[in-house]
């Protein structure tokens, strides 16, 4: 059946209610083109870019062990998705480091290095886990769910190494869009509330799940 995509008109912000906890899980996401293309190089080096941002977010606040970036790809939808679970009186403060760090990438801040380091972990894992018969497994079935050519690893590998900061910067623009932020956390409502307050996000919506 045909699908018609979402037209979305600005950004989201969501809290779910729950069980009270002494963390609120945190998720940023970005709406994403179907499928694998011809840009997949650049979003696994752009994702990659991203996780690192993460990583530095658990090295300087020390609110989280479990921050992440990560593109989830479908047929019918994709997402790029940031975040983990966070110490609930620290929420607003990390999903603000969070949102400063995707920034950074975008207003081009040591853009470079982080390109460089990025694109050469990318290639590594492609080289180092091409011989590990799980990983060899999930890229066949990749492959064969998204249709792409026998030989597609290979051609994945050749455009990593080709890829350019320009392109990189291009579709970090285009597939990172404020406008198309989503930002959803899931915690007790006081945990909730002051988490989207402490970040500076107003135009919230709480949703309180029947969960009996």
């Amino acid at each position: 059946m045909p699908r018609a995509a979402y037209q979305r008109t600005g950004p989201v912000y969501v809290g779910v209610i729950g069980d009270d906890d002494p963390q609120v899980d945190v998720a940023i996401l970005y709406p994403s083109p179907a499928g694998i293309s011809g840009q997949q190089a650049a979003r696994m080096v752009v994702t990659e870019m991203l996780n690192a941002q993460m990583g530095g977010i658990r090295a300087r606040l020390g609110a989280t062990y479990g921050t992440y970036a990560r593109r989830t790809a479908g047929l019918a939808a994709s997402a790029y998705r940031l975040g983990g679970a966070v110490d609930a009186p620290r929420a607003g403060e990390a999903i603000r480091a969070m949102r400063d760090g995707i920034d950074a990438l975008r207003n081009g801040t040591d853009f470079d290095v982080a390109f460089v380091r990025a694109r050469r972990k990318v290639i590594q894992e492609l080289l180092g886990e091409s011989t590990l018969s799980t990983e060899l497994a999930t890229r066949l079935g990749q492959i064969a769910r998204f249709g792409l050519d026998p030989s597609y690893d290979n051609t994945l590998l050749r455009q990593t190494a080709a890829l350019s900061t320009a392109q990189v910067k291009d579709l970090l623009a285009r597939e990172l869009d404020p406008r198309g932020e989503v930002v959803v956390t899931l915690g007790d409502r006081a945990s909730v509330t002051r988490a989207f307050a402490d970040a500076g996000i107003q135009g919230v919506k709480l949703v309180e799940p029947d969960y009996k």
